[in-house]
Parts: C-alpha cells; sequence; structure tokens
C-alpha cells in the first residue's frame, strides 16, 4: 500500500518551520509541561495513543516526543490521522469564499502530506485508512485517537474498534499520552487560538497487547483491545478527572 509522495526537502523545511515556530507557541506564548518523556525509547517504533481535546494536541505531541531532534532528523515524527473533514476537505474554509476554498485547499492537501498527515473519514469506518496505518506501523510510528473525535466535555469517550482490530493485527508497541489544558488553548469551534494556558503532557509507558493475540479474531476481541488501550490512557489523567 503506498503513500502519498513526499519531496524530502519539502519534508524536511516544513518539520523545521512547524517544529521551531510549535515549540515556541507552546512553550513560550503558552506554558507546557512534560512528564515521563523519559519512558520513550527514541529508536522504537510506536503505535501513540491518546484523548482528543483540540485539532492541535497531536502536533503538540509530536512536539513533545521528538522536539530538537526533529530539526535533524524529520523521519522520527509519527504519521497524524487528522480527520479529513477539518484538514483536506473544502469545509475548512466554510462560512468564508468558495473560491478561497478551491483556491487553498490544494495548499493545505500539499503541505499535510508533506506533515505526515494521513486523513480518516469520521462517522464511518474508513478501511483504507486503518489498512494504511497497519502498513505504515511497520516503518514508522503513527499517532491515533481511539475515540475518533474530538471531545465535548473533556471526558475520554467510547473507543472506536478499528483501533483494536489494528492492534490485533499488528501487534505493535504502543505508547499511551494523556494532554490536559488543550482544549482551552484552542477550544472546539474556536476561529485562533489562546495564550499563556497551562498545557501537561503525560507520556506512560509503552506496552503491547500480546495477550489478546489468543483471542478469536472478532469485533468482540476488538472491543476489548479499545476498551484496554482507554484505560490505560486514563490512568494518565489527573487526579481531579478520574
Amino acid at each position: 500500500m503506498t503513500l502519498p509522495k513526499r519531496n524530502g526537502v519539502v519534508t524536511y523545511v516544513l518539520n523545521l518551520l512547524v517544529g521551531t515556530l510549535g515549540w515556541f507557541f507552546f512553550w513560550v506564548l503558552n506554558r507546557t509541561t512534560v512528564i515521563g518523556v523519559n519512558n520513550i525509547n527514541p529508536n522504537c517504533i510506536y503505535l501513540f495513543v491518546s484523548n482528543h481535546r483540540s485539532l492541535i494536541d497531536s502536533f503538540l505531541e509530536t512536539i513533545a516526543f521528538c522536539f530538537p531532534r526533529i530539526l535533524f532528523h524529520p523521519s522520527i515524527a509519527p504519521y497524524h490521522t487528522p480527520d479529513a473533514q477539518n484538514y483536506l476537505k473544502a469545509k475548512i474554509f466554510a462560512g468564508r469564499s468558495k473560491f478561497l476554498a478551491k483556491l487553498l485547499t490544494p495548499l493545505t492537501t500539499f503541505l499535510f502530506i508533506h506533515l505526515k498527515c494521513l486523513p480518516v473519514s469520521n462517522g464511518r469506518k474508513d478501511l483504507h485508512a486503518l489498512n494504511m496505518v497497519k502498513s505504515i506501523l511497520s516503518r514508522s510510528s503513527v499517532h491515533v485517537f481511539p475515540e475518533g473525535t474530538r471531545s465535548i466535555t473533556g471526558e475520554l469517550g467510547k473507543p472506536r474498534d478499528g483501533i483494536g482490530k489494528v492492534i490485533y493485527d499488528v501487534q505493535p508497541e504502543i505508547l499511551p499520552v494523556f494532554v490536559d489544558g488543550i482544549d482551552r488553548v484552542l477550544p472546539r469551534g474556536a476561529k485562533f487560538p489562546r495564550l499563556g494556558k497551562r498545557i501537561t503532557v503525560v507520556f506512560g509507558e509503552p506496552f503491547n497487547c500480546q495477550e489478546f493475540k489468543s483471542q478469536p479474531d472478532t469485533r468482540e476481541t476488538w472491543q476489548v483491545i479499545a476498551q484496554h488501550i482507554m484505560g490505560k490512557i486514563a490512568q494518565l489523567a489527573p487526579k481531579t478527572q478520574t
């Protein structure tokens, strides 16, 4: 299964810009604390799984995970799995100008391809994206949101069983992540980010789901795996949220 072609020079320059600007935004203009970074083996391929509160939380986690190393080794950045509607469709410019949407959508497509984004269709099973994630995990880390969509209340939601199927088939090393405070920086529906907010990124201990491999390859098993993943994420939440 092939990925969209990326230009190595463009990818490097974009990672340099986004990584540096992202670090300045999250660590200088806001106040970000990272916990558990020592749990990460920089040479290991991971399936990152985290809660989902904002459009920008996966980029924050990537910077927390690999900045400044990404400036010299852009390949260590994980692939992202954003909602296709938000990133690669004209809906991103809804309420503005249809002409502007048609003009800028190819540009956003180009940019996010080179930022290692793998768009996933929300609200239905995207088998192509799931198969792509399984293929990528053989050579690169991937970041996914088991809930499939941003939380409205801030509470952890019900996971999609597709992530359980991916884990069952690939048996990757899994890195749980919990992000707190990012929804105050860019709340759902906000047009512009806010500054001066406290953000916490917690990396848990990597684990795998080998114990489920002996179970039948059924939807029930996938659901159990997905719930197990959400339990690992929940353990990282601040005590006031558990």
